[in-house]
């Protein structure tokens, strides 16, 4: 498996990746008509855009140039933490290669990069209903965090998002 940044070429594998990860995750959360229309297409416009922007970090896994999975992160976006706070924004594995270790690498490239760019901490938020996504980030380290607890619309529905947090100076 090779870890590397990616480039504006990668956008429509991210796309793919993104969408068919939300198709299988989220579809004892949302309806099956939302997840139906997601557009592979819409999503690697937005992330053409994306990477062409650089707002942050976005790496990628693969192996044998198959994208499986990536993670984007930077400086938090919440309001209520400082510029030591990182956040990740997304970090999605397509299904057929999950619970092969590929988002813990993924975390790991990503944690030492923080480091590296002087942050102190890490949050996330997910939604509450996400029990794999929660496991996952529990079991490297994440806890709830204060203030952890947010409503969002989506697909019509009201869901609960949960912020964790983990230091990134152990």
């Amino acid at each position: 498996m090779e870890i590397s940044r990616a480039s504006p070429e990668d956008a429509y594998a991210i796309a793919q990746v993104h969408v068919d990860s939300w198709r299988e995750a989220y579809r004892t959360i949302l309806p099956a008509d939302y997840l139906a229309a997601l557009s592979v297409e819409k999503r690697h416009a937005f992330w053409t855009q994306f990477i062409a922007e650089g707002r942050s970090e976005l790496w990628l896994a693969k192996t044998d140039g198959v994208t499986q999975a990536w993670i984007n992160f930077g400086k938090s976006r919440d309001d209520d933490l400082d510029a030591t706070d990182a956040e990740i924004w997304a970090l999605y594995v397509a299904p057929p290669f999950w619970s092969k270790g590929i988002g813990l690498q993924l975390w790991l490239k990503a944690k030492d990069c923080m480091r590296n760019q002087g942050f102190s901490s890490c949050s996330l938020w997910v939604l509450s209903e996400n029990a794999r996504a929660i496991r996952f980030y529990e079991m490297v380290g994440f806890k709830p965090g204060i203030h952890s607890l947010k409503s969002i619309e989506l697909a019509g529905m009201r869901l609960t998002e949960l912020r964790y947090v983990i230091s990134l100076e152990d």
